[in-house]
């Protein structure tokens, strides 16, 4: 189950990526490279990220099993599908304008002020087709997205 820290974290996520009214997986991403391969704290390192080897390790740990993201339902206002009718959606004509959006369960730095987390976006018929990482800073009473990292946008 959630934390109320993580859902506040995805929330803010959510909100900044501009999922409202679009479709999300019901269940938290996995944080994967490519089909066999994590994305390891070498991939998401820079000199200027701030990622931590820590904050890096808590977001591998706590996505290696998917968590359900409905909780969040009463926050924001996204459709969230099933594996099932996600994978079926994206390949409905009558939906290739519509966004289809993944997030992963934020990991948190030890101290609590940093988190780090991957949102993908897909449209059949075009942009947005990315997949970004996120890192959050807590400021005195909310969660801000400090800066992004590309992995790839097509």
């Amino acid at each position: 189950m959630l934390t109320k820290i993580e859902s506040e974290i995805l929330l803010t996520a959510m909100s900044f990526v501009q999922m409202e009214g679009e479709y999300v997986l019901e269940t938290s991403a996995r944080i994967m490279k490519d089909a066999n391969k994590i994305l390891s704290w070498f991939d998401v390192y820079s000199k200027n990220s701030f990622i931590s080897e820590q904050l890096h390790k808590d977001w591998v740990e706590k996505n290696l099993e998917p968590i359900s993201l409905i909780p969040l339902l009463d926050e924001i206002k996204v459709s969230f599908l099933s594996t099932s009718k996600f994978e079926s959606y994206l390949n409905m004509p009558d939906k290739a304008w519509s966004v289809f959006f993944t997030i992963t369960r934020p990991g948190i730095s030890t101290d609590g002020r940093n988190a780090l987390l991957k949102v993908t976006a897909n449209c059949a018929s075009g942009p947005p087709n990315y997949a970004s990482l996120l890192l959050l800073e807590k400021s005195v009473h909310f969660w801000n997205v400090k800066s992004t990292h590309g992995l790839y946008n097509q």
